[in-house]
């Protein structure tokens, strides 16, 4: 019964001790990055409009979201959202690196013949990406099928200190 005391006490004393230095060990504190997104449209290789979106963000965030946009009404009382849709989650510090998810929409109103209803154009992503970190990198690109112009979306990614 006395070595099972002592044992028993030596196990108590030992956790005892543990937590007392996991309390003087100070958390780590999350490592923010700012997150600036461009899109970019092109025509024949040329930037022709270019818009800007920022967020931050932590690998112990589970996720983020940019919104922007206006509704547009379609007749009848009824509107469509149309901007640009931009969710992030699940980053990860991988080296010189951040791998993350990426889901993007891009969509607008574009007049049709009058009287007409607007035809919308829209471009959607849903991808993980790796991207250097303070470098600019091209995350998603498309063309449009109806001329020749293309859509990219580029990220990069900066530590906040």
């Amino acid at each position: 019964m006395k070595t099972f005391i002592t044992i028993a006490a030596l196990c108590f004393g030992s956790l005892a001790m543990a937590q007392t230095e996991t309390a003087k060990t100070p958390a780590t504190p999350d490592k923010y990055y700012r997150l600036d997104f461009t899109v970019k449209e092109l025509e024949a290789g040329k930037v022709v409009a270019s818009h800007s979106y920022l967020t931050s963000m932590t690998a112990n965030r589970r996720a983020g979201s940019i919104r922007s946009g206006e509704k547009v009404p379609f007749g009848n009382g009824n509107y469509q959202d149309v901007g640009t849709n931009i969710d992030c989650m699940d980053l990860k510090e991988d080296g010189e690196h951040l791998s993350l998810r990426v889901i993007a929409e891009i969509s607008s109103a574009v007049a049709s013949e009058k009287g007409a209803l607007p035809l919308l154009r829209q471009t959607k992503w849903d991808a993980f990406v790796l991207v250097p970190v303070k470098k600019p990198a091209i995350i998603f690109s498309s063309d449009n099928p109806t001329s020749n112009g293309q859509m990219q979306l580029q990220l990069t990614a900066t530590p906040i200190n």
